[in-house]
C-alpha cells in the first residue's frame, strides 16, 4: 500500500521586502499579482496612504492580504511598544492597525 501526500505551500508578497521598485505600494500589490502571487502581507500601514485606494487596487487584483504590521510613525524603524512614554502613541498604532486589518479581510 502507498501512501500519497500532496504538500501544498502557500506564498505571499512581503511588500516590505518584495517590489520595492514599485513607486507606490499601489504598485507593489500590482507588481506582486503580476508576478502570479494571490496574497500579500502588507508593510505598516502609514496614514498617509490612501487606504480607498489599496481597497481598489486589492479589489482589482484579487489579491487578499494575508498579514499586516504594526503601523508606524515616520520617524520610528522598529515601532514603539517597548519605549517608556509611548504607551498612548502604541494604543493609537494598535487601533488604527486593527481597522486597516478589519477593512482588508485580513486575519493576521
Amino acid at each position: 500500500c502507498e501512501i500519497q501526500m500532496s504538500l501544498r505551500m502557500k506564498f505571499s508578497a512581503n511588500l516590505g521586502f518584495l517590489f520595492t521598485e514599485g513607486a507606490s505600494i499601489v504598485e507593489q500589490y500590482q507588481l506582486a499579482k503580476a508576478s502570479g502571487f494571490k496574497a500579500v502581507e502588507h508593510p505598516f500601514p502609514k496614514p498617509s496612504v490612501d487606504q480607498s485606494q489599496l481597497l481598489k487596487v486589492k479589489g482589482e487584483t484579487g489579491l487578499s492580504v494575508a498579514l499586516v504590521n504594526i503601523e508606524l510613525d515616520d520617524d520610528e524603524k522598529f515601532g514603539c511598544a517597548s519605549i517608556p512614554g509611548k504607551q498612548e502613541s502604541f494604543r493609537v498604532h494598535l487601533k488604527n492597525t486593527i481597522n486597516f486589518a478589519k477593512a482588508f479581510d485580513c486575519k493576521k
